[in-house]
């Protein structure tokens, strides 16, 4: 489970924080459908358009979450943002310096939001249904897949880089599997700092309990990182 905290406003960012939100997706129940409202006529249809309905209720609240949290922050109407995408197909605000990244896993979405950064955010459940060897021989440095051979908890460690890498590329908005061998964690002892570098990223362990592994990564240094639960939020005011 997340480690989050409950609140009834939003703060304000500023250039050394980077807001993440979490959101349970079968503990959240209120104001789905106000959510659904908020969405544009595409985004809408793409929802429609999904058949199993726990997608469908994960589009809803990414999408829905996304407009709520990025109007409070610029002061505007959820409805009045325009969403656009870069060549590589990253989405961003039109003419804001509001930065964001949303990933989902399971039962949870996480989404982070910055100011004048570029930012990506990976969420993965622990699965040990993988063959997480082959994976990393394919994709993992040397020096990676030797700590996997030497931990006592291979799949933790795994999902762990996986979540760094995949942070990293998306804040970069480069192709995952072009680009995940290429992107080197530091480690130490077989074992991950909870920040560390991989320039010119700053990248972040995201606390998410036993069952998921997530990261943070953003082109400069930030000096807090506060979580927050979307659930908790009475945003319809």
């Amino acid at each position: 489970m997340i480690e989050i905290k409950n609140l009834n406003s939003i703060d304000d960012l500023n250039l050394q924080t980077i807001a993440v939100w979490g959101i349970q997706v079968s503990k959240y129940s209120q104001g789905i459908d106000s959510l659904n409202e908020i969405l544009s006529d595409d985004e809408k249809l793409k929802v429609n358009n999904l058949q199993n309905i726990h997608q469908k209720k994960v589009s809803i609240l990414s999408r829905g979450a996304l407009r709520v949290l990025s109007a409070a922050y610029m002061d505007i109407s959820p409805k009045g943002l325009v969403f656009s995408k870069t060549k590589n197909g990253k989405p961003y605000i039109k003419n804001s310096s509001l930065a964001f990244n949303i990933s989902h896993s399971a039962d949870w979405i996480i989404l982070s939001f910055g100011l004048n950064c570029n930012i990506g955010v990976d969420l993965e459940i622990l699965r040990d249904d993988i063959d997480y060897k082959k994976i990393a021989k394919r994709f993992f440095s040397k020096e990676e897949q030797k700590a996997l051979e030497i931990t006592h908890e291979p799949i933790r460690l795994f999902f762990d880089l996986w979540a760094r890498k995949e942070a990293i590329i998306k804040a970069n908005s480069t192709r995952l599997l072009t680009s995940i061998k290429s992107t080197i964690i530091p480690m130490s002892n077989c074992s991950i700092s909870t920040r560390c570098k991989v320039s010119p990223w700053h990248v972040y362990g995201i606390e998410a309990g036993s069952r998921y592994a997530a990261a943070l990564a953003v082109d400069k240094f930030i000096e807090y990182q506060p979580c927050y639960d979307f659930g908790g939020l009475k945003w319809e005011n």
